[in-house]
């Protein structure tokens, strides 16, 4: 499958959108042909999520942090144990969770998701509800701390970025699309990002100005329903 991000630079500058801001693109993103599921997703700074196994601690997890819907998991075809974690993600929203890659919770010092087991996000004790196993997707998700947004309500400098997994062949339309669904009156404030963006970022050609400008998070959502075409 392929890929496209995109972020919706009418939010002010670090604020998060509302829920009925993020419904609103949910709806009208999934709406379109191509589109399969469409995520949110947001990298934190080890500094600012301040990840720690007990309380209180400073010494933080300097790994990867992510800050991460039930959507965008899916997206990535993570592996959970349990693979119930997911849909309670989505079910519970409002609720603070963390999903765990394998080789992060040997970091931190974690055996297994479990009632009780809990890290500490910037001070607040966050469950940790799955381990990921593997992701045919993301191959770094075994060394994440993946946080939801309801988690992550605490963490500063958030920039809120989307991904939407589409079918084959579909990401340059949507370059197009997705700016003129969300915002016709000014599509510019939409920016989006390619896999073929990506790869040339990867490979050096210059990326586009907005590029550089971070990625990714949002706020305790109830995840709608997303059918595939």
């Amino acid at each position: 499958m392929d890929e496209i991000r995109f972020t919706d630079n009418r939010l002010p500058a670090g604020s998060l959108p509302t829920n009925a801001e993020l419904e609103a693109t949910y709806k009208a993103v999934d709406a379109i042909e191509g589109v399969e599921r469409v995520g949110l997703t947001f990298i934190a700074a080890p500094a600012d999520a301040q990840i720690t196994r007990t309380s209180p601690s400073t010494a933080y997890f300097d790994g990867l942090i992510e800050i991460a819907d039930a959507n965008r998991l899916s997206i990535w075809d993570s592996q959970l144990i349990p693979q119930t974690a997911e849909s309670n993600l989505a079910a519970y929203p409002d609720l603070p969770a963390a999903v765990v890659g394998s080789k992060a919770a040997a970091t931190i010092g974690i055996e297994r998701a479990a009632p009780g087991v809990v890290i500490w996000v910037g001070g607040n004790p966050v469950p940790v509800i799955a381990l990921i196993q593997s992701s045919t997707r993301d191959a770094s998700a075994e060394d994440k701390v993946f946080l939801n947004p309801a988690a992550a309500s605490n963490i500063k400098s958030l920039q809120p970025s989307y991904i939407a997994r589409t079918k084959p062949g579909f990401p340059a339309p949507l370059s197009d699309a997705i700016p003129l669904a969300l915002s016709p009156d000014n599509p510019g404030a939409v920016n989006v990002l390619t896999v073929a963006d990506l790869r040339n970022l990867k490979t050096g050609t210059r990326p586009p100005s907005w590029a550089a400008a971070g990625s990714h998070g949002t706020r305790p959502r109830r995840q709608p329903a997303h059918r595939s075409r």
